[in-house]
C-alpha cells in the first residue's frame, strides 16, 4: 500500500466516523505532518509514511514534530491501516 493510499483510508476512515480532517501544507515550511484530524476538541497531527518502510522522517520533519509537541501537542507517525483504526478509534473515545 503506498502513503497516498494510505491517507485516501485514513480520510475515509474519519469521514464514517465524523472525524474533522484535513490534508495540512505549511507555506513555507517542510516537514510539517500531513494531516490534521479533530473530534471533540482533540487534535491529533498525523505523519503518514509508506508501509513499506521505505519512508523515513526527514531531519526537518523530526524537528517540525519536535516542536509541535513541545507546544503540547499529539503527534502520530501512521504507517499502517491498523494505526489508522487504532487513532480513529482512540479520538472518538477520548
Amino acid at each position: 500500500m503506498s502513503e497516498k493510499a494510505l491517507q485516501k483510508y485514513l480520510m475515509l476512515r474519519a469521514k464514517t466516523e465524523g472525524v474533522y480532517a484535513r490534508k495540512m501544507q505549511a507555506v513555507g515550511r517542510v516537514g510539517f505532518p500531513d494531516v490534521l484530524i479533530a473530534f471533540k476538541g482533540v487534535v491529533i497531527f498525523i505523519e503518514l509514511k509508506s508501509p513499506t518502510g521505505k519512508g523515513r522522517l526527514s531531519e526537518m520533519q523530526i524537528w517540525e514534530h519536535t516542536q509541535l509537541r513541545m507546544a503540547g501537542c499529539d503527534v502520530r507517525i501512521i504507517s499502517t491501516k491498523d494505526e489508522v483504526d487504532n487513532v480513529i478509534a482512540y479520538i472518538t473515545e477520548v
